[in-house]
């Protein structure tokens, strides 16, 4: 199989990890669209399951690396090791869920494609001589390694090193609203550049500034609602595919109900927000869906979003998509970063967070991401 019809198969699954409850190449910064990639080709797993160590030579003006995998047979991944020559482990070993508490570089699971942006924390990322890096499959269900491939299995990898993030950067957005949200009346135009004016708010503390670049209202008919779960997209899928803008940038959907059903817990959930890629930028579904409308009720009901309140669920989702992980999960688990916490804007609630916008540290991440230009 090509790597292009590889490409294909992957745009049926998504990134595992979701957002609360991926840009395409095209819009990648041209600070760091200089990197060219190396390309792996059909990379052979082992009976274990991995991809050989693969390499790639670093040199004293890079400053991060972004890898991208696929799957034609559409399998969950997750990186196995990271580290360069002089042996300094950024992961250590592979670990399990949905992504790794314990390594120095966070990376998550991923089904059927995903991009990896490091370092995926604050900091130098100074790797001596290459960076090595190695692939693992794992159990789609369980996030545990998963059985042995069949005979011949490949991933498609390719990798590049990128430069320093700018010290303040831009974000390309295409709106796309539903019927089923409150931003869909035609006279809306004005709340729609409020929307964008405190969203501007919520990003200002990680030096990073954003802009429509184009704004898609859907036809009366178009399908508002989506029911899905991390390892099928399709419905997600099928809300961004009825936007008929052909402009580069990350989409953020306005959407109506969002449930999100998730079979190992035996129960669904409605997410306000959802991200199916961290970071985003490969896949299918590749963007941000917000949620519009309530769920369970005999004809749509709109929620009544205020600009402020909806640009801070985006901007939690956007940060995802740009890297970041939430900055006290669930169970306790904390991110990498120094100055975060449960007030943060990325708080697994973010409902219940205090604090404004997005941190410095915070904005060092996200400004390294490939969607982020100068």
């Amino acid at each position: 199989m090509s790597r292009a019809a590889a490409l294909r198969v992957a745009a049926a699954t998504l990134v595992w990890l979701g957002g609360c409850g991926g840009g395409s190449e095209s819009g990648v910064a041209t600070s760091q669209a200089d990197a060219a990639w190396t390309d792996y080709a059909a990379v052979r797993l082992d009976a274990q399951g991995q991809t050989p160590e693969l390499s790639l030579p670093w040199s004293a003006d890079r400053a991060g690396l972004v890898v991208e995998v696929s799957s034609p047979s559409q399998r969950c991944m997750q990186v196995d090791a990271l580290s360069d020559d002089a042996g300094h482990a950024y992961i250590a070993r592979a670990e399990s869920g949905p992504y790794c508490i314990e390594c120095e570089q966070r990376a998550s699971a991923v089904s059927g494609a995903g991009r990896f942006v490091f370092p995926s924390r604050a900091g130098p990322f100074m790797p001596t001589g290459a960076v090595r890096f190695r692939f693992g499959l794992r159990d789609c269900d369980t996030l545990t390694r998963a059985a042995p491939p069949s005979i011949g299995e490949t991933l498609f990898v390719r990798a590049r090193s990128t430069r320093a993030p700018p010290p303040r950067g831009t974000l390309a957005l295409r709106l796309v609203v539903t019927p089923a949200s409150v931003f869909h009346v035609p006279a809306s135009d004005t709340a729609i550049n409020a929307l964008l004016d405190a969203l501007n708010v919520e990003l200002a503390g990680a030096q990073l500034s954003a802009r429509w670049v184009a704004v898609t209202r859907l036809p009366a008919g178009a399908t508002s609602d989506a029911l899905f779960s991390r390892a099928d997209p399709s419905a997600l899928q099928a809300l961004l595919a009825q936007d008929p803008s052909t402009q580069d940038g990350v989409a953020v959907v306005l959407a109506g109900c969002l449930q999100l059903s998730e079979p190992a817990l035996r129960r669904t959930s409605e997410p306000q927000g959802y991200t199916p890629h961290i970071p985003g930028g490969a896949g299918p579904a590749d963007g941000v869906f917000i949620q519009g409308s309530l769920c369970g009720t005999p004809g749509p009901v709109r929620i009544e979003w205020s600009a402020s309140a909806m640009a801070r669920v985006i901007a939690h989702e956007l940060g995802h998509y740009l890297g970041l992980y939430h900055s006290v999960e669930a169970d306790g688990s904390t991110d990498q970063l120094e100055d975060t916490g449960a007030a943060n804007l990325m708080f697994y609630r973010p409902s219940d967070s205090t604090a404004q916008g997005l941190s410095p540290t915070q904005g060092e991440v996200v400004r390294a991401h490939p969607a982020v230009g100068r």
